[in-house]
């Protein structure tokens, strides 16, 4: 067993493991049905206990740092700054702290969860005998990076090397790590997805693969340009989806990712062989995802076959645009060269004078 498969039997280590703790989804965490009936509540804004609990977090339930931060436009949740500042004025009025007030039972405890997850990494900081350079010190740093912190964060999970490529399949996979209560803002597993992608290993294209279509924009983007990176094996296993004998939810996504790779005749054949041996041409988004992928063709018979294609009735109006889009590209490529070839200079004209 070599040193890489050791590392993924024996787990992802502390950081990891508090990733798989907390990877359960939390209940109730902005969810109005779980305010108990009959109870007297001064807010019922869900929004509000949003912040109240995102102050209580990520500020330690200081109105004054959460403004201050958010006035910065540091990374954060989407939240409006203007009922921060509201709900900081009401608090001081009453002279009560409002989270007890309105918080439900499970929301209060979803605070807890979180806050309890910074402690434990903020642990590792005092643990004086761990290095900077350990897989769990990089992950806490990746997690925890601030906008103007991130992209050191992922380049020295880079420097790593594959040795923590199973931590950063497990970050990617804590989808729960996606709520913005948590720490790292919701943004952790893409930026997992942006190192993977930077480190090229091949055990991340699955993982990769699945995180797309979970609800999860900036994951998903993150996730397929890692795959764009990766290159060959992500492209060769892409192609394989679309090969499959049945339509699926992966041929769907193989298909999307296969649309913003660069243009190749391997890619571009197997998305034209779906299209017109398989159903797919009937079903959107896949035969517009498809056609965009469609566009290195060159024989003139495969060319001819997409573009009748795009004139039969049972394809989407998307996918007859995209097609036109894609014969117009070659139109302009023909007319490009046709202009390049109107330039060269004749025979005679580079002959030398007698």
């Amino acid at each position: 067993m070599n040193e890489s498969d050791s590392d993924s039997e024996r787990g992802s280590g502390f950081v990891a493991d508090l990733i798989k703790e907390y990877a359960a989804p939390l209940e109730g965490s902005f969810d109005e049905s779980d305010f108990n009936e009959g109870e007297n509540y001064p807010l019922t804004d869900a929004d509000d206990n949003e912040i109240l609990m995102h102050r209580d977090v990520h500020f330690g339930g200081d109105f004054a740092l959460m403004l201050e931060y958010y006035e910065a436009e540091e990374k954060g949740a989407v939240l409006d700054r203007r009922r921060i500042q509201a709900l900081a004025e009401l608090e001081e009025r009453l002279g009560h702290n409002l989270a007890p007030l309105s918080l439900s039972g499970a929301e209060a405890e979803s605070v807890g969860r979180a806050k309890h997850l910074y402690s434990a990494l903020r642990d590792l900081y005092e643990q004086q005998r761990l290095s900077p350079t350990s897989k769990e010190r990089l992950l806490a740093d990746l997690i925890l990076s601030e906008l103007d912190e991130e992209d050191d964060a992922v380049e020295a999970c880079v420097k790593g090397g594959a040795a923590i490529v199973p931590e950063l399949i497990t970050l990617l996979n804590a989808s729960e790590f996606t709520n913005p209560l948590l720490p790292g803002y919701g943004f952790a597993p893409s930026l997992a997805a942006r190192a993977l992608g930077r480190l090229k290993d091949e055990r991340a294209v699955i993982p990769l693969f699945e995180a797309i279509g979970q609800g999860e924009l900036d994951t998903e983007e993150e996730a397929i340009a890692a795959l764009r990176l990766i290159g060959d094996k992500a492209r060769d296993f892409l192609v394989r989806q679309l090969n499959g004998r049945f339509l699926t939810q992966d041929t769907e996504t193989a298909a999307l990712v296969l649309s913003t790779f660069r243009e190749e005749l391997e890619i571009s054949k197997a998305a034209l062989r779906c299209l017109e041996e398989t159903h797919a041409l009937s079903r959107s988004p896949l035969s517009f995802y498809l056609a965009a992928a469609c566009a290195a063709l060159h024989s003139p018979r495969d060319r001819a076959s997409l573009k009748a294609l795009g004139e039969r009735p049972e394809a989407p109006a998307l996918t007859r645009e995209q097609i036109s889009e894609v014969v117009a590209q070659w139109g302009s490529e023909r007319s490009a060269l046709g202009k390049q070839v109107d330039t060269l200079p004749s025979a005679a004209e580079e002959s030398p004078e007698e």
